[in-house]
């Protein structure tokens, strides 16, 4: 199954299922063989594997319960996985789609549904996009929940915002919007949406990461199926003897998997003919010094995140070593919790398809991307990498503008004639024009004789054109406005395309519709 050539879906409530998302039943079977042949192959991780469920599932419960929401309790602890994340955000209906359709299809599947929140990812602010009305005038601007810290940290350190800020931001925003008539629906929808908000909600959350999970589940709640769904941010996942023997397989085998994830970036490069080196993740560095970048972030107490690197001391022990390497420390320090890591992406989808899940549900990035993923798995693991699926959606404001695209198009052709042949736009009416054409049409005509002199007949009919331009400026000028006009209108329709706005905007029976 090739993901390279999918597309975000561009029509207003387009949706993409790749594949279909009937077959992801028989997805879930092949997949499940397929670990089987992990197990098989790699007597080591049998260990890793078997704990990796059982441990993940047993903190997801813990974690969904300890945060007051709803979750289905899973069939059984042998059960089947059907999962798909992201990093901690407000986020659109197009990424909402995927949770909304994981948790239907566990429904349907009798699997249980996990989604994972990538706490571990840097902290830049947090911000959402909303429609405004100005001077009669639709545009978006970006509201700030929470700014950019002055230093670098990662989601599982930023502290939770409190009720009364987040309560503040919205009802602001349901103001503005309910100014405007053409915003009445979204204004509606968080309307609704802000009356399940409560203080008494958000008392669990720690971390910004647990409040914007709370925000969601409180967003999502009615089209869960059952119960709900489970929740595991990436930060309690890697806190687990199995996620630490899985990474200590990579230390092990450092030298084999940092030629395997370089070589197939290098490929993925080539292939799509990528020049930037950092497109779309930087190789893995080698020092000076012999250590060699693992594919994992380290933390320590005194860091927010930063690279972990890895070598053998003369006694062929393994050592780690974070930032520019004045620091080591050993897999022990990792058990102990004085060194935390954290997976970098490939990494962190390797772990979840190999170890964790049945059914992993990317979004269209992550599934473009997650083809180096399945290179890295082939030649490091020596198996048929598990399958994916992809989900996504497209979901505008619900507002009525219509795409002047073809008006413009014609406008624009009508003023090029206008400015270049004159008579082939002039209203019949128009006889001083008609005369100055049918003089124009006979020295065209003049022109296919060989005695012509064609410089100067040249000259007479640029002349004549330049006489038409100017009886037709008045003409020119209005459809230049009008083509003005139209172009603001293309602003207002792109902005009522826009995918980007956040869910609370949007009635979550809506998305719902859009899954079959």
């Amino acid at each position: 199954m090739s993901f390279q050539n999918i597309k975000v879906p561009e029509k207003e409530g387009e949706t993409l299922f790749v594949p279909p998302f009937k077959t992801y039943g028989d997805l879930l079977e092949e997949n499940i063989e397929k670990r089987k042949n992990l197990l098989t192959q790699n007597k080591k991780l049998v260990p890793c594997a078997i704990e990796a469920r059982k441990t993940t599932i047993e903190k997801a419960i813990a974690y969904t319960k300890g945060l007051g929401l709803n979750s289905t309790v899973p069939p059984a602890l042998n059960a089947p996985i059907i999962a798909t994340g992201h990093q901690p955000a407000i986020f659109h209906p197009g990424v909402m789609i995927k949770i909304v359709a994981m948790n239907k299809k566990a429904k349907e599947l009798n699997a249980t549904p996990l989604f994972i929140t990538v706490d571990s990812d840097e902290f830049r602010g947090e911000s959402f996009s909303v429609p405004e009305v100005s001077s009669k005038k639709l545009g978006k601007k970006n509201v700030t929940l929470l700014p950019a810290p002055n230093e670098q940290k990662i989601f599982e350190q930023v502290s939770a915002p409190s009720f009364e800020q987040i309560e503040r931001v919205l009802k602001t925003e349901l103001e503005d919007l309910s100014k405007s008539e053409s915003l009445h629906m979204h204004a509606k929808a968080l309307s609704c949406y802000l009356k399940r908000l409560s203080p008494d909600i958000f008392a669990t959350a720690k971390t910004l990461a647990d409040t914007l999970i709370i925000m969601r589940r409180v967003w999502d709640e009615p089209v869960a199926e059952g119960k709900g769904y489970l929740e595991l941010p990436v930060s309690l996942l890697c806190d687990t003897p199995s996620f630490l023997a899985f990474a200590e397989n990579i230390f092990e085998n450092i030298e084999d998997f940092f030629n395997v994830y370089n070589g197939e970036l290098a490929k993925y490069r080539k292939l799509r003919k990528l020049r930037y080196p950092a497109n779309p993740f930087p190789d893995l560095a080698v020092r000076n010094d012999g250590w060699l970048e693992t594919p994992f972030w380290g933390i320590t107490e005194d860091t927010s995140r930063t690279r972990l690197f890895v070598k053998r001391d003369d006694n062929g022990k393994i050592i780690l070593s974070t930032g520019d390497g004045t620091q080591t420390a050993s897999v022990t320090d990792i058990a102990s919790g004085s060194l935390k890591i954290r997976p970098k992406a490939i990494t962190l989808t390797i772990y979840l398809r190999l170890f964790v899940l049945d059914l992993f549900i990317h979004g269209v990035g992550g599934a473009k991307y997650d083809t180096i993923t399945d290179k890295i798995i082939e030649r490091f693991y020596k198996i048929t990498p598990p399958g994916y699926a992809c989900i996504s959606a497209t979901m505008g404001l619900d507002v009525p503008i219509e795409n002047p695209q073809e008006k413009i198009d014609v406008i624009t052709k009508n003023i090029r004639l206008a400015e270049q042949n004159p008579e082939k736009v002039a209203g019949e009416d128009r006889e001083d024009i008609a005369i100055l054409a049918q003089k124009k049409n006979l020295l065209v005509e003049k022109m296919a004789h060989p005695e012509t002199d064609r410089k100067t007949t040249g000259l007479m009919i640029k002349e004549l054109n330049n006489k038409m331009k100017t009886l037709m400026a008045p003409e020119i000028k209005r459809l230049k406005e009008t083509l003005s006009s139209l172009e603001e209108s293309m602003g207002e329709w792109e902005t009522a395309r826009a995918r980007d706005y956040p869910f609370f905007l949007t009635d979550p029976q809506k998305l719902r519709s859009l899954i079959p």
